[in-house]
């Protein structure tokens, strides 16, 4: 890789080294300059190639208790010190001059009191939780008709906080759905292979109305339908998401483009590099009657059947009707959906672009300048003794 180029660098200072200042110099010295180069280096790439593969999956869940924690207090242990004025004499025998010191007295108290506040916060199934409000918790207990008083057996100061919860009472009408942001490594994004879709640029993405992921991608609310509110059957589709979120590995989006041409679906598809490695992305063109005019679908699954299926039933409809869509989708995601490994494609090479390459080469030639400036004036000869400056010469010689 070009990047590891610049290792000609300290090479090159190595050999002035040798042949302008060898005598000043141990052996182990002309290696520094090297060490350094190559750390440098080694570490921008790491950081340069973190980013350029980093991305962001989205995980569905549901959310499984509520609880509400009452405020409480408790014993912290400390020490305060009290101390007092005492007066002493600090003249000499002439005089009867007197001076004043702090001198400890006694111990305050041997503890502080920790407070704690009352909260509100709610669990899901697939262990992550989130921070309620008092009117989100009441919500989740008045939907599932309950709530457990727990006691806490705490050790406490004058207030004893306990604990209620809520659970989900299992009805497919009260899940709450949730979603979390996963990191991942995506290598094909960064590379030049066959499997990273060419670039979109702005022009065609206002062009055709491009989707974005929506910011709402973390906590107790994320559409599966973009864009949101205008269709009946949304939020059948996110439970499906909540559902087979866990169990499948799964994520839907169904991506609805009103008046615009197939090419919107294919480059969709582009701008999205494909989709995450979880996602099952549905591409629908309809007028302004709802009729459904064309319908791309786009995953990194190997089960194609499952793209085709879906296409084929979309197009199948009139009419766009997303709750027939749900009841088509979760029988043959549970039986049929398999997540596809990004380990597959680890092999794929990542190059740094091209302004980081030079940035590296400044910072290894800064490197390599500094290191041969230090190896020759530190004290260190080709003998192994160490130099003496003219301030120890002329020390010795006195």
């Amino acid at each position: 890789m070009i990047i590891w180029g610049a290792l000609l660098i300290p090479l090159i200072g190595a050999a002035v080294l040798y042949r302008q200042f060898r005598r000043r110099m141990t052996w182990w010295e002309f290696f520094i300059p090297l060490m350094v180069s190559v750390a440098v280096i080694a570490v921008g790439k790491g950081v340069t190639q973190a980013v350029q593969t980093h991305d962001t999956e989205y995980w569905g869940g549901y959310v499984t208790e509520a609880a509400y924690e009452e405020p409480w207090d408790k014993e912290v242990s400390c020490t305060h010190k009290v101390y007092r004025t005492e007066r002493y004499a600090c003249g000499d025998r002439k005089t009867s001059k007197t001076c004043t010191r702090q001198v400890f007295d006694h111990y305050a108290h041997s503890y502080d009191v920790e407070a704690h506040s009352a909260k509100w916060y709610a669990k899901d199934n697939i262990g992550q939780s989130w921070d309620l409000s008092k009117s989100e918790f009441e919500n989740f207990s008045a939907r599932w008709g309950h709530r457990t008083f727990v006691d806490m057996h705490r050790s406490y100061h004058s207030i004893d906080g306990d604990k209620y919860v809520t659970t989900w009472d299992g009805q497919y009408s009260t899940l709450q759905p949730t979603t979390r942001a996963h990191s991942y490594e995506n290598r094909v994004q960064a590379s030049t292979s066959a499997f990273n879709p060419p670039s979109v640029s702005d022009q065609t993405k206002t062009r055709l109305g491009l989707f974005d992921y929506p910011d709402n991608t973390d906590g107790l609310h994320c559409p599966a339908v973009l864009p949101t509110g205008k269709y009946e059957g949304e939020e059948k589709l996110q439970k499906m998401n909540a559902m087979l979120g866990a169990s499948k590995k799964f994520r839907l989006w169904v991506l609805v483009f009103k008046n615009r041409p197939r090419e919107a679906g294919r480059m969709q598809d582009n701008y999205w590099k494909h989709g995450n490695k979880n996602e099952l992305c549905i591409c629908i063109g309809v007028n302004d009657a709802n009729e459904v005019q064309w319908c791309e679908v786009f995953s990194w699954t190997k089960v194609e059947d499952v793209k085709v299926q879906t296409r084929d039933f979309v197009m199948h409809q009139r009419q766009l009707n997303l709750n027939e869509l749900g009841d088509f989708l979760k029988p043959l995601i549970t039986s049929e959906w398999k997540k596809r490994s990004f380990r597959e494609f680890n092999y794929l090479t990542v190059e740094p672009p091209l302004w980081t390459v030079m940035l590296g080469y400044l910072l290894v030639i800064g490197a390599t300048g500094g290191c041969c400036w230090w190896v020759v004036k530190n004290r260190f000869t080709a003998d192994g003794s160490a130099r003496q400056y003219p301030f120890q010469q002329r020390r010795n010689r006195s």
